[in-house]
């Protein structure tokens, strides 16, 4: 089975091999790939999935401990195998934030369920060692995600002659990144997005790729590349 990496382009038959059109897709470890944009089919998964979980297993937990953990295992965990590759609209992370909260604060499980929240926000995401109810925040749960993604791909894409699950993104890397001499694909950690972002070829890139660069230039690091000495400066 063979799936262009440009949309663009049309390849002619091969024999024995079926050549995926412009949109058609085609399923690994369950997560749809494809030419044409799967993210909102896939997402409206995901959110129908996310509610129903809380429908199925409310009765199994009567406490706030009890919600939680039928929250983390039951619910949450379903949908982290999928938010790995595939960008979660940030109005979409909010519904389901608010819905994780009314559950565990008020075991409400309907969608449309209203809530009167009387405790401090910031309490509800705090360590239960400081005082808190460490309800997950998504948002951060997903930001960790992607970090660890982009660490993944930092140890496995550093050499060039051998050939893994980077090697796609790896290509697409050199092609949209500005052209400024030898292009290597993991020049991207030191460009900003932000500043650069007119010589990005974006149009390239899927939406996913363009959040976790932007949330990787974001971080604040406590030692910089300037901080290091000249002879540990890659």
């Amino acid at each position: 089975m063979l799936l262009a990496l440009d949309r663009n382009q049309t390849y002619p038959p091969l024999p024995g091999v079926q050549v995926l059109g412009r949109t058609e897709t085609v399923k690994y470890l369950g997560i749809p790939f494809g030419q044409s944009s799967v993210e909102d089919n896939l997402v409206e998964f995901l959110e129908q999935r996310f509610y129903d979980g809380f429908k199925m297993w409310y009765r199994r937990a009567r406490t706030l401990r009890g919600r939680l953990l039928v929250a983390q295992t039951m619910v949450l965990s379903r949908l982290w195998h999928y938010t790995q590759h595939v960008l979660i609209p940030s109005a979409v992370v909010k519904r389901w934030q608010s819905m994780l909260n009314r559950f565990v604060l008020s075991r409400k499980h309907d969608r449309d369920a209203s809530h009167i929240q009387l405790i401090p926000r910031e309490f509800l995401y705090q360590r239960r060692s400081d005082g808190g109810l460490q309800i997950p925040s998504l948002e951060a749960h997903l930001k960790r995600q992607r970090l660890q993604f982009v660490l993944q791909f930092m140890r496995a894409a550093t050499a060039d002659d051998v050939r893994n699950w980077t090697t796609a993104s790896t290509e697409l890397l050199k092609l949209v990144l500005p052209r400024t001499g030898d292009c290597n694909a993991l020049d991207f950690l030191v460009i900003s997005p932000l500043r650069h972002g007119d010589m990005i070829k974006w149009r390239r890139t899927s939406a996913w790729w363009r959040a976790t660069w932007k949330s990787w230039y974001m971080i604040r690091w406590e030692i910089t590349w300037h901080d290091l000495p000249p002879d540990e400066r890659a």
